[in-house]
């Protein structure tokens, strides 16, 4: 039985994801027969049956003959999961991905801009399956997560956009003279570091914690301050990315002064106000600010996830902790509740209905707070517990990184309550305190001292990072009003279309328009800074395009039938872009640090955001440019 990308979105995943096929070939053994060829075939035709998918996820490579037949019948991309490659087997055909960890198949599948408008078949090898249960459910969920994902990212994009391009504005003057967390890369190296998140379980790690207190490296989300204050817990980081004020969560709570802060750049301008002792720059992976940094003042990325709680552990595996154990991470909906005692969703209740697929949340004082879809995941220490898409998604993040660039750190679970997360090694935080019995660790100490020796940070190249991008947003804008213009001119007064001679009287207006537009588009990409949208945009043809090659276009297919469907009113957008390419004076002055950003600038923000590349879309002009 296959699966479509609508039911896989629905979260009615079936258990039966598999096409009947021969059992696969033995470690060592030889390549495909004839026979066993013409087997695959036939059954990836009856698993293909008249559909036309443009993206294939498949468990099991074998020997390769499916994904031949998989080649031979469709177009598609293919990725493949393969959890115990054959030694000796051939080469994937063109197009086909064979792929070692889930973590590779998802940030393959991350790396498509326009996946939640793909049609998805998903399928398996039914004697891998048989043989490997836990790696099939395991590839299941990651597939159905890849596009819960995408569905969320798109969503958060639409949402958030212009909040962060407001966010950046006003904090980018406080970033650029901010030092550096790569100061402290590995200054606590082979010393154990704690994340601290907010999760319900939290609570009955408090009082262990408190005794662990300056013998461990503390990095705390910022929501789990109120319940590390009711026990006198200090943490020496705190971590706050949030686009929305959450500096409530700070109110109240001692010792600020003695915390260090990494807020993150796209945050609420609030967070940087907050009176911390110290406040550090962090280069976030995926973000416009995060490139800037690493290309200005050489910073490494740090993996965000999306998450503050991802951030921090980002951090201290920079900073060279090891172990690295997680508190408080339930990443589920432990005993009917989402948060610790104390915080400020401490009060929200939950109740699941099976039969909706729904977990209903409220609060004492706002009895009908909403919804949310429902999936069960392995639960800490055997058995299974219900979650949230958005926490299942960060689950399979700390997943990601236990299988790939955390590998070399001891990784622990030590929540005691929520989610299980693969490749962590789980044991309560008392049983893991004791067998490790950390030494004494004057953490804070050792902070204070880099950062009074560092020299000041020089703000000026990051600025000019900035103004190098505003000149190639200035060229993307002029493309986009030149497309505007084109689309007025081609649609005819009030409208209409206008036929251009040698077409056929009754050829659609929109369809000329629309390859009008789309070469209008492209110019963006073909102008002098076209590389600062290369690594933004992927050519229409390689793999985040979904395509089989040819063109050289910056501008995914996809992405490109969006503009074409949405053409109209650029004009307007341009002007914004090219006010922002002219407001270059401007940036050079604010470069001392001081004073918000000019509001056209926000514009070139967009910009770097996928969806929001050379189209110039309507949502520029409404960002605060008018």
């Amino acid at each position: 039985m296959s699966l479509t990308g609508k039911e896989l979105a629905a979260e009615r995943f079936c258990g039966e994801v598999a096409v009947g096929c021969a059992p696969v070939t033995a470690p060592g053994g030889p390549p495909a027969a004839a026979g066993g060829r013409e087997l695959a075939a036939r059954e990836i035709a009856a698993f293909l049956g008249d559909r036309q998918p443009e993206l294939v996820f498949f468990f099991g490579y074998g020997d390769g003959a499916y994904a031949e037949a998989l080649r031979a019948r469709t177009a598609a991309t293919i990725i493949i999961f393969e959890p115990r490659p054959l030694p000796g087997a051939p080469s994937p055909p063109p197009g086909v991905q064979v792929l070692d960890s889930l973590a590779a198949l998802m940030a393959a599948a991350a790396a498509m801009n326009d996946l939640p408008a793909r049609q998805v078949l998903a399928g398996a090898i039914p004697a891998l399956r048989a043989a490997e249960p836990e790696s099939f459910a395991r590839f299941t969920a990651a597939v159905r997560q890849a596009l819960a994902d995408a569905r969320i990212r798109s969503a958060t994009l639409t949402r958030s956009a212009g909040i962060w391009l407001r966010n950046l504005a006003v904090n980018l003057p406080q970033v650029s003279a901010m030092p550096p967390v790569d100061l402290l890369a590995g200054r606590f190296a082979g010393r154990p570091g704690i994340v601290v998140g907010a999760g319900p379980s939290l609570d009955r790690n408090l009082e262990v914690l408190r005794g662990l207190q300056g013998h461990v490296l503390l990095c705390a989300a910022s929501t789990a301050l109120p319940a590390l204050a009711r026990y006198g817990i200090v943490p020496e980081l705190v971590v706050v990315i949030e686009a929305n004020d959450v500096s409530g969560h700070f109110a109240g709570v001692p010792h600020l002064d003695r915390m260090t802060l990494l807020p993150g750049p796209l945050g609420h301008p609030a967070h940087f106000a907050v009176p911390v002792g110290a406040r550090l720059a962090a280069a976030l992976c995926g973000s416009v600010p995060g490139d800037w940094l690493q290309r200005a003042l050489g910073c490494r990325q740090l993996e965000s996830g999306g998450s503050v709680a991802c951030v921090a552990f980002s951090a201290l595996h920079l900073l060279g902790c090891d172990p690295l154990v997680l508190v408080g991470m339930d990443l589920a909906l432990t005993d009917g509740r989402t948060h610790a005692g104390g915080t400020e969703q401490a009060t929200r209740r939950v109740r699941y209905e099976p039969g909706a697929g729904r977990v209903y949340h409220w609060f004492e004082d706002k009895p009908n707070a909403g919804h949310w879809s429902a999936v069960t995941t392995p639960a800490w220490g055997g058995g299974e517990v219900l979650t949230r898409p958005i926490f299942n998604s960060y689950r399979f993040w700390f997943e990601g990184a236990a299988e790939t660039w955390a590998r070399d750190r001891n990784l622990v679970n030590a929540t005691e309550g929520g989610a299980r997360i693969h490749g962590f090694t789980e044991s309560s935080l008392a049983d893991w305190s004791t067998a490790a019995a950390p030494p004494p660790l004057a953490a804070r100490e050792l902070i204070a001292q880099v950062l009074a020796s560092a020299p000041a940070t020089d703000p000026q190249p990051l600025w000019r990072e900035v103004a190098a991008e505003l000149s190639v947003v200035a060229q993307a804008g002029e493309a986009a009003a030149q497309a505007g213009r084109l689309a007025a001119r081609l649609e005819g007064p009030g409208g209409g279309s206008v036929r251009r001679p040698g077409r056929a009287a009754g050829s659609p207006g929109r369809g000329r328009v629309a390859a009008g537009c789309a070469d209008a588009f492209d110019a963006a990409a073909q102008c002098p800074g076209r590389r600062a949208f290369a690594g933004r945009l992927p050519r229409r043809g390689d793999a985040a395009g979904g395509g089989q090659g040819g063109s050289d276009s910056l501008v995914p297919a996809a992405e490109r039938t969006h503009q074409r469907d949405r053409c109209r009113g650029r004009a307007r957008a341009g002007g914004s872009l090219r006010a922002a390419g002219r407001s270059l004076p401007e940036i050079e002055s604010a470069g001392a640090g001081t004073g918000a950003l000019p509001r056209s600038w926000l514009g070139g923000i967009a910009s770097r955001q996928p969806f929001f590349c050379a189209s110039a879309a309507s949502n520029f002009a409404s960002c605060s440019l008018k």
